[in-house]
């Protein structure tokens, strides 16, 4: 779908379209020499500026309101991005079916409540009135003399009175796999409205089945229905880091494989070696079991393709019980399976049938080996791992969050794989996996997270340029609209590609070295949505339940005093002057990872020259996103770094024809550049350095013990 100027629009960060006078709208150069001649052909001299915003510090709310309205009427579909908590919301069906109400002792209530517009990864556990239900404890999956195939809130065997909902809250639960079978066979089963044609395509969905029993009022009093929440793993992503495609003259080892054209898995057979310099005709003959040579490899056909294999398309509808979680993957329980089948269990992991008509247990491995060749045993079948699967094993990823959501066509972008720069994709997704320690226990065990996650939730109906900006800050990042490509930066240090000097200026530099005395901070708080608050920090595993997790909190303020290791801009350059500035972060789910994001925003006003370089044309190594290190021996600036947030290519005529006539100038190329001061200490942090030094970290919230490893 197209999209308006204002809709792509002021990224955060980030600059990228070129905008030209008159009808021409935008267009995609980044030195691409064929267009420029053309437009210079044409007779366009107009110098081709990008659009940006360096800082952005306060980011628009996009999140999903955790507020209920029954007059407020349909709602939009939600996206799901990580872990995150449903918002309360109305039921799209309910039913009260007259055949099953005609005594009090026994009413039933069908309700189904619709999560997302997508498939998502699990189930993570359900809450009820604020109370958490864990799978395999609280609720079990028809247990034993039940045979209705429904999970059950299931007692703690202190005594039936203890568990509420006992023999009085059932559910059905969907991935929202868009298979075109009946996601809930007990509603259709019990409910006529609720026909055939009644599936949800593509969207994450559950069945809520309330009991009415006129011996146990206090259940539903006055029929009142409870807030019933769910906490899930949202929608699967790409990893563009997993290379699927053969390569010539590569090494590969036994089990490695690749994909073909057609989508079907190959799988390499030989103990280790090197492909040819040749590509096979792989699309020639895919069926399971066609063994196919490439001049040094031998590669066997598993008749599988990536869709079928992600699809999950089992028999179960109500996936698997793994660890505590209901997971959405396309292993099956008492299945005979056929030779070679390819499974991906767990996600982003897949595992290869190596029995003919193996048969698998009854309960699904909690420890499928995740490297390649690994084998683990499943009852009569065996199954060997084939290694990283092309879906991420972290769907809270913010660059593969933000790749996924440029590229979708209902709440996305629209815009196609091979215009976003997966190198750039790539280098900001190992940022955001790079490792922060975040708790040293008294015992000298340390705990770490991610240094960036996304997890959250909001709806079909949030404005598209919103949404990306509160995605790109999650991880202190940004995205550059095309230009040629998209690319995706998110926040860390970037040494710069090249050095620019006086030399390599086509005319007089500007530039502002203080910024307006209202945009410089010395104190950022922050709002977010913590899955887990300081007085149980183990919640965020155990899935207790603490009161406020997951509601819109305060995380403790980012202040420069100089305490803590932090630096003393308060006292030594502010005058003492609190200068406070508070961000939304409906992404972040860490109370940790709030306030390094708090830093990042504080010091990148702290960095606060700004200079305007009419460059030459050696800039056009440049990309908005990039640094360089720019001299200028007039005004002291040796060697500094600075990160180019503008772009933009412009022609000028030289001056100098032949005949002394304008009409005869060759036209020159320059790259104007808007160019902000940049540093290593505005992505530092200093973390605990003893189990009583929480570094940088505020100690609200350090107490607490985590279970960890170093």
């Amino acid at each position: 779908m197209s999209k308006t100027v204002e809709e792509v629009g002021l990224i955060v960060g980030g600059i990228g379209l070129a905008l030209a006078s008159g009808p021409v709208g935008l267009i995609a150069l980044q030195g691409n020499v064929a267009v420029m001649n053309a437009m210079i052909g044409i007779g366009l001299t107009t110098a081709l500026t990008g659009v940006g915003l360096a800082l952005r510090p306060n980011l628009p709310a996009v999140g999903a309101a955790n507020t209920l309205n029954f007059t407020s009427g349909p709602s939009p579909r939600r996206v799901g991005y990580g872990r995150s908590l449903t918002p309360q919301m109305p039921p799209t069906y309910a039913s009260f079916p007259p055949s099953q109400n005609v005594l009090t002792t026994n009413e039933y209530l069908h309700l189904v409540y619709t999560l997302t517009g997508h498939e998502i990864s699990s189930f993570d556990a359900v809450m009820i009135n604020g109370s958490v239900y864990n799978f395999g404890t609280d609720l079990l999956y028809d247990p034993a003399g039940a045979g209705d195939t429904l999970w059950h809130v299931y007692p703690d065997g202190n005594s039936t009175a203890n568990d509420f909902y006992w023999q009085h809250m059932f559910f059905e639960f969907d991935f929202g796999r868009d298979w075109g079978a009946q996601p809930f066979p007990n509603l259709a089963a019990s409910d006529p409205t609720w026909t055939s044609a009644c599936l949800q395509h593509g969207c994450a969905k559950v069945h809520v089945l309330c009991r009415y029993d006129s011996g146990w009022t206090a259940v539903f009093p006055s029929g009142q229905i409870p807030n019933i929440q769910f906490l899930i793993t949202g929608k699967k992503l790409l990893d563009p880091r997993v290379v699927t495609a053969w390569a010539s003259l590569s090494g590969y080892v036994k089990y490695n494989y690749i994909v073909d054209n057609n989508g079907t898995v190959w799988v390499q057979q030989n103990s280790s070696g090197t492909s040819g310099a040749s590509r096979p005709n792989f699309e020639a003959n895919d069926s399971s079991g066609f063994t196919l040579g490439d001049g040094g490899l031998s590669w066997r056909s598993s008749g599988e393709g990536m869709t079928t294999i992600s699809f999950c398309a089992d028999s179960n509808p109500q996936g698997h019980l793994l660890n505590g979680r209901l997971v959405n993957d396309a292993w099956i329980p008492n299945f005979a399976v056929n030779q070679y089948a390819i499974i991906e269990a767990p996600l982003g992991y897949l595992q290869q049938a190596t029995v003919a008509g193996g048969t698998t247990g009854a309960s699904e491995p909690s420890n499928f080996s995740e490297n390649v060749g690994g084998i683990t045993t499943d009852n009569a079948q065996t199954w060997v791992c084939l290694g990283r699967s092309w879906n991420a094993i972290n769907p809270s990823n913010p660059a593969l969050v933000v790749n996924d959501y440029l590229q979708n066509s209902d709440y996305g972008f629209d815009a196609p794989a091979a215009t976003i720069d997966a190198s750039a994709t790539i280098a900001a997704a190992n940022v955001c996996e790079e490792q922060q320690l975040i708790i040293w226990n008294a015992d000298g065990t340390k705990v770490y997270e991610n240094q960036y996650a996304c997890d959250g939730i909001f709806d079909f109906s949030s404005t598209r340029f919103d949404v990306l900006t509160a995605l790109c800050g999650s991880m202190a990042g940004w995205c550059v609209p095309p230009g040629d490509l998209w690319r995706i930066f998110a926040g860390a240090y970037q040494t710069p590609t090249i050095a620019l000097g006086d030399s390599d200026m086509r005319g007089p530099v500007k530039g502002d070295w203080r910024l307006p005395v209202d945009k410089v901070l010395n104190t950022v708080g922050a709002s977010y949505v913590p899955a887990f608050l300081p007085t149980n920090p183990g919640g965020a595993t155990s899935l207790t339940q603490v009161p406020g997790t997951w509601q819109s909190q305060s995380a403790p303020e980012y202040q420069a005093n100089g305490l803590a290791g932090k630096p003393n801009y308060l006292n030594s350059e502010d005058g003492g002057q609190i200068l406070r500035q508070k961000i939304q972060l409906d992404f972040t789910t860490s109370l940790w990872m709030a306030q390094r994001l708090e830093k990042i925003t504080m010091m990148r006003t702290r960095f606060q020259q700004t200079f305007a370089l009419p460059c030459k044309s050696i800039a056009l190594q440049l990309e908005a996103g990039d640094s360089f290190s720019w001299t200028h021996v007039r005004w002291g600036i040796e060697a500094a770094t600075f990160e180019a947030t503008q772009c933009g290519i412009t022609w000028e005529g030289s001056g100098g024809g032949a005949s002394g006539g304008a009409e005869n100038d060759v036209p020159v190329i320059g790259v104007d550049l808007i160019a902000r001061q940049t540093d290593p200490s505005i992505y530092e942090y200093q973390g605990p350095t003893s189990a009583g030094d929480y570094g940088e970290y505020s100690p609200y919230g350090i107490t607490g013990v985590m279970t960890g490893v170093e």
